[in-house]
C-alpha cells in the first residue's frame, strides 16, 4: 500500500449497520471506493490502512469517536463530512469549530444527498481500471 491518499477512497464511520450499508452501497454505485466501520479502533485502523481522501463520520458515535476520527482524518490530509443531528449539540459542533473545511449534513441524510455532498467535496471518482481479456 502506498503512503498517498487515493482519490475517491472514502472512510465511512457510522454505528448503525443498516444506515451504514445503505450509504456505502450508494457511494459504491456512484463509483467511489468505500471502507466502512462502526467502531473507533477499527476506524483508526482503516484510516491508516486505506488513506482515504474523505472521512464521513456520524457525530453520534460513542466515546467522542466522531471528533477523534475527524481530527485524525484531517491531520492525514483527508476532507471530512460530519453527519449530525440538527437539534442536538454533539461533538460535531466542536468538529466544525476545529475544522473550517469540514462539511456538516443534518440528519436524517438520504443516500443521494450524501453522494451529492461527496461529489462536491472530493469530486468525481477516478475510473477504475478493468482487466483486459487475454
Amino acid at each position: 500500500m502506498t503512503n498517498t491518499i487515493e482519490r475517491g477512497q472514502i472512510l465511512l464511520a457510522h454505528d448503525e449497520p443498516k444506515l451504514r450499508a445503505g450509504f456505502a452501497r450508494a457511494l459504491a454505485n456512484a463509483g467511489y471506493g468505500v471502507v466502512e466501520t462502526g467502531a473507533l479502533e477499527e476506524g483508526f485502523d482503516l484510516l491508516y490502512a486505506a488513506r482515504p481522501a474523505l472521512a464521513i463520520v456520524d457525530a453520534n458515535l460513542p466515546d467522542h469517536a466522531a471528533l477523534k476520527l475527524a481530527m485524525a482524518a484531517s491531520a492525514r490530509g483527508a476532507k471530512v463530512i460530519v453527519l449530525d443531528s440538527a437539534n442536538e449539540p454533539t461533538d460535531a459542533t466542536l468538529t466544525m469549530q476545529v475544522f473550517a473545511s469540514a462539511r456538516q449534513l443534518d440528519k436524517p441524510v438520504a443516500p443521494r444527498t450524501l453522494t451529492q455532498a461527496v461529489l462536491a467535496v472530493i469530486g468525481a471518482p477516478t475510473p477504475r481500471e478493468t482487466p483486459h481479456a487475454a
